[in-house]
C-alpha cells in the first residue's frame, strides 16, 4: 500500500440474532400485539427474523404489530427514518 492511501479493515459486526440474545425476551399470549412507540414519530418497517437469519417484513398497523398464533420465541428488527437519519432497534418476544 503506498503512502497517504486509506487503508481498508474488514469489521465482523454481530448478526442480529446474536444482538438478540442480548436482551430479556419480552413474553406475550398468542393473539397479541405489540405497539412500537420511538420519539419524533418516524416511520416504521419491521422484519422478523428466523435462526437461519432470513428475514420477513411484518404488517404494522396504527404503529402495532400481531405477534403470531404459533408459540415459540421470535426475533424482530424495527427500522425507524427519521428526515435526518435512521437507526434499527431489535428486540425478541416468546409466544405462549
Amino acid at each position: 500500500m503506498s503512502k497517504g492511501e486509506p487503508e481498508i479493515q474488514s469489521v465482523d459486526t454481530p448478526s442480529v440474532l446474536e444482538l438478540s440474545e442480548e436482551f430479556e425476551t419480552l413474553t406475550v399470549n398468542k393473539n397479541s400485539s405489540i405497539e412500537i412507540i420511538i420519539k419524533e414519530n418516524p416511520s416504521l418497517t419491521v422484519f422478523q427474523w428466523n435462526e437461519d437469519e432470513q428475514t420477513k417484513e411484518v404488517a404494522l398497523k396504527d404503529n402495532k404489530l400481531n405477534v403470531p398464533q404459533k408459540e415459540g420465541i421470535y426475533i424482530y428488527e424495527v427500522k425507524a427514518k427519521w428526515e435526518n437519519g435512521e437507526a434499527s432497534f431489535i428486540f425478541d418476544v416468546e409466544v405462549k
